[in-house]
């Protein structure tokens, strides 16, 4: 259902590198799917989310404020850089329904499910 995209060489994410995968949470509720995923340090600018038929796809980036500076690392778990993430929606949706909000380090995406279809009888009219 989620996966990370290709561009980190199929890497694993590692403390200080170029690319990172941030925790994602998928669930769903009554209404539709939620995705939540953990990005502190992540601004709404640094942020795309795009709907590419039944995928998702979530990209951004978070810079080392440290950067540039002369420090010395005694531990470093904190990634940074790019991030992409792919979100595969197994259910008919309300594209235009989605919302997104970041908030406290958090990115929740609302996918609402489509409306119920109908099922209507249609009348053949015979003609002789």
């Amino acid at each position: 259902l989620v996966r990370r995209m290709g561009g980190c060489g199929g890497e694993s994410s590692f403390a200080g590198g170029t690319c990172w995968s941030p925790p994602t949470d998928v669930f769903e509720t009554a209404d539709g799917v939620v995705v939540k995923m953990e990005l502190p340090g992540v601004s709404k600018a640094d942020l795309s989310i795009v709907l590419v038929g039944d995928r998702l796809v979530v990209k951004g980036s978070r810079s080392d404020p440290d950067s540039g500076r002369k420090i010395q690392y005694h531990q470093m778990e904190i990634s940074y850089g790019s991030f992409a993430k792919v979100v595969f929606l197994r259910m008919p949706y309300d594209a235009e329904g989605i919302s997104a909000r970041l908030e406290d380090g958090y990115l929740s995406i609302t996918i609402p499910r489509a409306p119920a279809q109908t099922t209507r009888k249609i009348a053949v009219e015979i003609r002789l």
